[in-house]
Order: structure tokens, then C-alpha cells, then sequence
């Protein structure tokens, strides 16, 4: 901890600020340093050393003027400093944080700066542009800047934690500002505008007051109207949006809680296993040999006599010509002597893949020329000189063939009649404590979700389709919490296809414990093949939950009518 105190003619001096710790705090004398310009307390001591028993540093100036303790955590200043500039420098000694990783308990997840100065208050906002200039995107930013007053008896203290640690007792007042001109609010939605009053002011300007989360839409309007003060309107309604949040209700996730979705699992070898693309795989012993291997017509043809053009630009004029055909001979030139099996070894180092033993692409490559060779259009020497477009071409067709073994054991070993899988608890995907897909935006809507499991609803427009499902599904009451599964993320809940790993739109805790997941498809999408493999292996992972577990393939209105509001509901009930 790092104490600021103030100079020698004032009230809390040095010596004040040490006699308080000990006499007060019950802190020993050599937990307790002193670097000023005349106590220099810290010269001979080294404070990494783990055995160090110092634990407060009293300073005045030093801070100031350079000195540093690169791992200070918790910040408190008595004096009353006046300079922005000067709070900045200060608080940014504490929010370094090395050897920093996350606690259980959330009140050691942050940093914090105790003062009774005015200047702090105001500093939090030019932190954010310090944090911005550091790669924070500006939710981030924001987030990480939240100002809690404490009142103290007799003295008027103000704790600035640089984390978020939850929700503080009031919410903030309305965020006003000043504007050359009214907002357009005609484009905005009905449900935007109530969070926000215009009114004229006698200069001629207006005044904007908004209310709550600020939506995107309003703040669009807002910048429209006085474009010269985006920056500023941007720092202010990110830092606004907040303190909003921080004094909401702590969410599923601030609170502690665990949100542990089963996962689909491959019996394989006596143990269950992720149904990843690599265990298919290999549970098949899968190997481009159990394909009949020849080079078929069109996915290998080559013309030596075909014609090539060098084009050159001649002042303003494109002028081209036809290639002398020796060089275009000669680009592709090497040994014509080279006997089939000499070609196919050089085509083995080029196509080698981890995937595939050495002898079975020796193998595959061997056939393969064999193939065109047999074919008799092509020549072995012509076969040579286009070695490296013979070797792309065999690259392909081995992408085509592992893509066809893969949709082939993926139906063998998921959906025969003997599959062996189940969805299990035991084996369950966690949505992580903290942290879930923070480089994604956040949607700043009009409705405020209740029980989104994370304070911010990431991934998805505050608009459209997809939105009203989250509403939707944020109004079920049966759900206790859910979260905006968001695509590709670290953290994301996946279920494996023939092609590729399928990140469901929505994943929901019920009430009665059982997990649903949704995933919503416009009309025009609901009927492809896509949708139907998607829907094929969400059904399945439900099939195999002994009733744990939920799956919706939602659209806008089902062949019965009903809208997403119903559709949840009538899943829920067992009626889908």
C-alpha cells in the first residue's frame, strides 16, 4: 500500500500517517517504510525479496517525481491534489498489478486508490482515455473505471477501485450534456426514447439528459448532432453506460455461480471422448488409401502448349504480348529423366501431413501418378516439369478425401444404431468465472436484460431476429439464467459437424436445472442443409441427456404458428 501524505507544515504529515497505522491499525513498525527526500527508508532494501516484511510505503513527493514500486496494489492519498495530470500519474502507479491473476474472493480482483480530493473524481473519466491509449477497446475502458464514494465520519472519502467489484448503492444521476443543436430522434425507436429529454437552453444550445444504459441509437443521434464533440460524447456515454451497470444487481456470474453445460461424448477405447474432428479420425483409422486413389479427369490437367501473355503497363497504355514458349518451358524445368517412383518420393516431401504415415502418402502419391499415367494423355517428362502444379492437385484431392472420411465416420460413430455416445455431466463444457469474450462488443439496447449470466450481453445487434429471441428467451420465466453463446470464442460451448464445430446462438439454465440451448435461424436459412446437420446433432445431444438437457432449432414463426416466445415455452413443456 502506498500512502500519500502531506507536506511538513500541514495536518497529515509523515509522522501523523505512520503513528495512525501503528497506533490505530495495529501495524508493527517494520511492516511500515518512509520515502521522502530526507527519510530514504527503501535504499538498502530490496522490496521483491519475498522475504521483505514491508508492506506500506509513506511517501509525499517521490511518486511524483519518479520513484516507483512497480507492484503496489492499493493507493491512498491525504493530500488534497488539484492537477489532473498529477491524479493520472498517481493512479496509474496501482493499476500495473504484476503477478496479478484471478482470486476467489472478488474484493482482490481489483485495485484502488482511497482519496479525498476532488481532482480524483474527476480523474476517473481521463483514465479512460489513458486506459484507451493502452489497447482497451472503450467497453474496457470504461468498465475498468468506476468510482464508489465511502462516507467516512468527519472526513469526505472517495474509494476509486480500477476494477469493477459490483454494484454500488445508488445508481448514478442522469448523464447531461450540453449540444449546439437537438438530436434527430425521428429515426429512433419508441422504446430509445424514453431514456432521453431534450430542452433548449436560453443561448440557443440544448441540453440532452439520458437516463439509464444510453442505447446505441440514441448515442448515433447524439454525435450526429454535434459531430466536432464525438470523442468527448463517446468517453461519456461509455463511462455513464458504466456506472449504470455497476450499480445494477451483481449477475449470475459477479455472484459466484457455476453454469456447466453437458457435453456430447464418443465412447472410444474403453473412456469417453470430445467427438473431435482428430478422434473421428483416428477411431476410423482413417487413411486416404480406403479411398480408391486415381487422379480423376478434372482434378488434374495440364496443357503444355497452352499460350501465355506478359502484359506491361507503357506509360498510360496496357500493352501485352505473347510469351516466348521456351521460357515458359523453362520455368517449369527439371530432370525429365526422373523415373515414377523418383516423381512420386518428390511429391511425398511435398504433401507430407502429420495426419498421415510417411509410407501411406509414399503410397498415395505412387497411385496418383500411376493414375495419369495409365490415363496415357499425359507423358512421365510433361508429368516432371509440372511437378509443382501435379503436387497442389494432390494436396486437394487428399482435403477432399480426409473431408469425405470425416462425414463418413462422423455418421458411423454418432448417429449408426450401435453409437456409442451420451451427454454427459460428468464431462461438462463451464462457461468461464470472468473474462468471456471481452474483445467482442457489447449490445447496447433498449431492453435491459435481467438475466443475462454475464454483465454484458456480447455478440449480438440491438436489433433484428436474433435479438428478439434474446428477449424472448430473457422473459421465459422458467429460466434462471442465460448467456449469448458467442461464435468461436475461448469459453464457447460447441457441438461437433461433419464439417466444422456449430457454436449455438443461445445456452440457458432452467429453473429445474435442465440446460436448453437455442439456435435461431432466419426463414430462408431454417430449411438448408446446414440447419438440418445442425439440427441433427442438437437433437442427438438432447437425445442421449436422459432428459437433462434441451434443444431448439427457433425460428421466427414454427409451421404451427407460433413465435419464438412459444416455441421456448412449448420446448420447455415437452409440446416442441
Amino acid at each position: 500500500m502506498l500512502i500519500q501524505a502531506e507536506k511538513s507544515n500541514q495536518e497529515r504529515t509523515v509522522d501523523v500517517v505512520k503513528a495512525h497505522l501503528m497506533d490505530n491499525e495495529g501495524v508493527a513498525a517494520d511492516e511500515i517504510a518512509i520515502a521522502t527526500g530526507e527519510q530514504r527508508e527503501l535504499d538498502k532494501i530490496n522490496l521483491f525479496d519475498k522475504t521483505c516484511k514491508i508492506n506500506f510505503v509513506i511517501t509525499i513527493e517521490a511518486l511524483k517525481e519518479g520513484w516507483d514500486c512497480s507492484f503496489a496494489y492499493v493507493f491512498c492519498s491525504v493530500a488534497n491534489i488539484r492537477s489532473a495530470t498529477d491524479v493520472e500519474q498517481l493512479l496509474g502507479r496501482v493499476m500495473r498489478m504484476p503477478y496479478a491473476k484471478r482470486r476467489a474472493i472478488p474484493d482482490l480482483n481489483n485495485a484502488y486508490a482511497h482519496v479525498i480530493s476532488q481532482s480524483f473524481m474527476d480523474a476517473a473519466e481521463g483514465m479512460y482515455s489513458r486506459l484507451l491509449n493502452m489497447g482497451f477497446d472503450e467497453q474496457e475502458a470504461a468498465d475498468n473505471v468506476q468510482e464508489v464514494a465511502i462516507p467516512l465520519p468527519g472526513v469526505d472519502l472517495t474509494s476509486l477501485p480500477l476494477m469493477r467489484v459490483g454494484a454500488s448503492p445508488t445508481p448514478p444521476p442522469p448523464l447531461t450534456m450540453t449540444l449546439p443543436k437537438a438530436p434527430d430522434l425521428d429515426a429512433v425507436a419508441d422504446e430509445a426514447r424514453q431514456y432521453v429529454s431534450v430542452t433548449k437552453n436560453a443561448d440557443g444550445t440544448v441540453q440532452v439528459v439520458c437516463a439509464g444504459i444510453v442505447p446505441a441509437e440514441i448515442e448515433a443521434a447524439i454525435i450526429a448532432a454535434a459531430p466536432k464533440q464525438e470523442d468527448e460524447i463517446r468517453s461519456k456515454v461509455a463511462v455513464h453506460r458504466a456506472r449504470v451497470r455497476a450499480s445494477l444487481p451483481p449477475t449470475p456470474s459477479q455472484q459466484g455461480k457455476r453454469f456447466a453445460v453437458p457435453q456430447l461424448m464418443l465412447e472410444f477405447g474403453g473412456s469417453l471422448e470430445l467427438p473431435e474432428q482428430e478422434t473421428i479420425l483416428f477411431a476410423t483409422d482413417w487413411s486416404p488409401l480406403k479411398h480408391t486413389v486415381s487422379m480423376e479427369p478434372g482434378e488434374f490437367d495440364y496443357d503444355e502448349t497452352a499460350h501465355t501473355f506478359r502484359f506491361d503497363l507503357d506509360g498510360e497504355k496496357m500493352r501485352y504480348e505473347l510469351a516466348d514458349a521456351q521460357v515458359q518451358l523453362s520455368l517449369l524445368a527439371t530432370a525429365t529423366e526422373w523415373t515414377e517412383l523418383e516423381l512420386a518420393r518428390w511429391l511425398n516431401r511435398q504433401c507430407q501431413n502429420q495426419e498421415i504415415k510417411h509410407e501411406v502418402m509414399l503410397e498415395f502419391c505412387r497411385r496418383c501418378v500411376k493414375s495419369l499415367l495409365d490415363r496415357g494423355s499425359i507423358p512421365l517428362p510433361t508429368l516432371c516439369r509440372a511437378k509443382y502444379g501435379l503436387a497442389a492437385a494432390l494436396k486437394a484431392k487428399l482435403i477432399r478425401l480426409r473431408e469425405k472420411g470425416l462425414r463418413d465416420g462422423y455418421q458411423l460413430l454418432l448417429f449408426a444404431p450401435d453409437a456409442k455416445v451420451q451427454t454427459s455431466f460428468d464431462y461438462s463444457h463451464e462457461f468461464p468465472a470472468s473474462g468471456y469474450a471481452e474483445g467482442i462488443p457489447a449490445c447496447n439496447s433498449t431492453y435491459r436484460f435481467k438475466k443475462h449470466f454475464y454483465p454484458q450481453v456480447r455478440g449480438l445487434e440491438p436489433r433484428g431476429e436474433e435479438y428478439e429471441c434474446a428477449i424472448a428467451l430473457d422473459m421465459t420465466p422458467q429460466v434462471e439464467w442465460w448467456v449469448r453463446n458467442v461464435d468461436r470464442q475461448k469459453g464457447s460451448f460447441g457441438l461437433l459437424t461433419s464439417k466444422d464445430k456449430f457454436y449455438p446462438d443461445f445456452v440457458a439454465k432452467l429453473k429445474d436445472g435442465r440446460i436448453l440451448v437455442v439456435e435461431y435461424k432466419g426463414q430462408h436459412l431454417a430449411s438448408g442443409d446446414d440447419a438440418r446437420e445442425k439440427e441433427n446433432i442438437g437433437a442427438l445431444w438432447e437425445a442421449k441427456s436422459g432428459g437433462k438437457a434441451l434443444f431448439l432449432m427457433a425460428v421466427k414463426v414454427d409451421d404451427q404458428g407460433r413465435d419464438v416466445q412459444r416455441q421456448i415455452q412449448a420446448k420447455i413443456a415437452g409440446k416442441a
